[in-house]
């Protein structure tokens, strides 16, 4: 009934504690009856959706657990259904169309983040169709970039102001996007979740003083 040939992504990674992802997916819908095409999503929310440039019409399906006495062959074959979210997932964009022929659809999502050790993490996931291009804006020069959800190298680090990164996302239907980026300046900075444990041992003898120190670092 319909085929999700490629989507495209982009966003800028900044100094804020959230990422704002924009998407375009191609949609080819092969007849003319209603359809509806899930888009898996987890990590953040949707805040914007249009569809051919008009507001589009959304459903958002939440997971939901099994019931505790479903039969396991109804497991099972939940499980197989494709696009079903899981219990990993935050849930699927179920989007609303009708009449045959390319339609497209832009999407706007703002992904949480963590920080760790001067790293900004992120770890979601976003509609993908069969090629999936994702471009990220680098403000800042001499930021490292770690991406383990593609097929193309996994690290980068920029040599100039507002460089661009491209590359292609691993999957279809709903695919990872683990992202973290680290600006020079950001190497320095004390990271709050920090925490640390010490213990000294002071060995006093005649000849000699003799000091033992173990100290043990936890990021949060």
């Amino acid at each position: 009934d319909y085929a999700v040939l490629s989507a495209a992504y982009e966003a800028t990674l900044s100094a804020s504690d959230e990422l704002v992802v924009t998407g375009k997916l191609a949609i080819d819908v092969l007849n003319e009856k209603p359809v509806a095409i899930p888009l898996p999503f987890s990590g953040g929310v949707l805040v914007k959706a249009t569809l051919d440039g008009k507001p589009a019409r959304l459903q958002v399906i939440a997971p939901q657990a099994p019931a505790p006495n479903q039969p396991a062959q109804q497991m099972q074959q939940a499980k197989e259904m494709p696009n079903a979210p899981d219990a990993n997932s935050g849930g699927v964009i179920v989007l609303h169309t009708e009449g045959a022929g390319r339609k497209e659809a832009e999407v706007q999502f703002r992904l949480g983040l963590a920080r760790r050790g001067g790293w900004r993490q992120v770890n979601a996931s976003l509609p993908l169709a069969g090629a999936t291009k994702l471009t990220l804006m680098v403000p800042d020069a001499a930021t490292e970039v770690r991406i383990a959800s593609t097929f193309d190298r996994d690290n980068f680090e920029t040599k100039a102001a507002n460089e661009k990164i491209e590359t292609t996302l691993v999957g279809g239907g709903s695919g990872r996007l683990d992202l973290q980026w680290r600006p020079k300046v950001a190497v320095g900075q004390i990271d709050q979740s920090l925490t640390s444990k010490s213990t000294g041992v002071l060995d006093v003898r005649e000849d000699a003083l003799r000091l033992t120190w173990v100290a043990e670092l936890s990021f949060g």
